[in-house]
């Protein structure tokens, strides 16, 4: 009789997923998002879904990250966070600015500290390798899709640095791979990131 053995799902699993989704998030998810908002009733929901995924893997993964985490680094963040109010408080010339990057520093910035604590090498470095090398020939794909004339304002200049921003990490990545296995999939896709980053004028490349 055949039986079909389904791993079971470890903590750890879904801080796996949390990196698929956070490391895709600026190319590969943001095409998704892009799908999501063009299907009648789901695109009312395109810009949560995937930010709703991140935070229940999170949850899901508390137990591996309790494991990693000591209370230095607890402490660390308190801190830092702690700091952070306190300069609202005693610099109020500086006060507006502070409050208006609140909301990115508390929840996109301060907890990848903690994130990048747990991050181990040698067990989730090729997860993000293989999402790089999935995020690069997306972006590649997208943009000879989406081809236009070369960009004429200031706005357009802008779009394409901010692509070559998405595209830098996930390029140094593969880079770093083709450096240890200089094999056809890294040599290509790191000659053809390099190309595109070139063209999207960075100061990076």
């Amino acid at each position: 009789m055949l039986t079909l053995r389904i791993p079971k799902l470890r903590s750890e699993h879904f801080f796996k997923a949390f990196l698929i989704l956070f490391w895709g998030k600026g190319i590969l998810l943001s095409y998704a998002r892009a799908v999501l908002l063009r299907i009648p009733y789901l695109k009312y929901a395109a810009d949560y879904v995937f930010p709703v995924l991140m935070g229940m893997c999170i949850l899901l993964s508390l137990q591996y990250l309790a494991e990693e985490l000591s209370w230095k680094d607890l402490l660390f963040v308190l801190i830092t966070a702690l700091v952070y109010l306190l300069h609202i408080v005693c610099y109020p010339a500086n006060s507006n600015y502070l409050l208006s990057i609140a909301e990115t520093f508390f929840i996109s910035v301060l907890p990848l500290y903690l994130i990048g604590i747990c991050f181990d090498v040698d067990r989730h470095m090729n997860l993000i390798y293989k999402i790089s090398l999935v995020n690069i020939w997306a972006f590649v794909l997208y943009n000879l899709s989406s081809s236009t004339a070369v960009a004429a304002t200031e706005a357009e200049y802008a779009s394409f640095m901010s692509r070559a921003y998405l595209l830098l990490p996930n390029l140094l990545v593969v880079m770093g791979y083709w450096f240890k296995k200089c094999n056809l999939i890294n040599l290509a896709t790191g000659i053809v990131g390099i190309v595109f980053l070139m063209m999207c004028g960075n100061r990076g490349s």
